[in-house]
């Protein structure tokens, strides 16, 4: 499965879920440049609404959002959120939702 487990999360209490989420990411062409995880890093809001949307999107079966690169294509609905931020697919998606 690649290049395996991430490198800090052998002993983690969290690594069967930390695992699941990599094997995912792999299956959708996803890959770890650093190959690290840092499962007890703080979240940031905008990674917190990232994975919000795709938990919803999962339950919804309508998360379409293919590429963090691409500039979203309107004005978000928060003035902090600008469209070229990467995570400005995400926090629209969430707040449609």
């Amino acid at each position: 499965m690649a290049k395996g487990p991430f490198k800090d999360i052998a002993t983690h209490r969290a690594y069967p879920y930390i695992e699941m989420m990599r094997i995912s990411c792999l299956q959708r062409g996803i890959d770890q440049a650093q190959w690290i995880y840092a499962p007890d890093r703080n979240m940031t809001r905008a990674e917190v609404v990232k994975t919000v949307a795709k938990i919803v999107g999962s339950y919804f079966d309508d998360f379409t959002i293919q590429s963090e690169d691409q500039a979203y294509p309107t004005p978000t609905q928060f003035a902090d959120v600008a469209q070229d931020y990467w995570f400005a697919w995400y926090a629209d998606y969430a707040a449609k939702k």
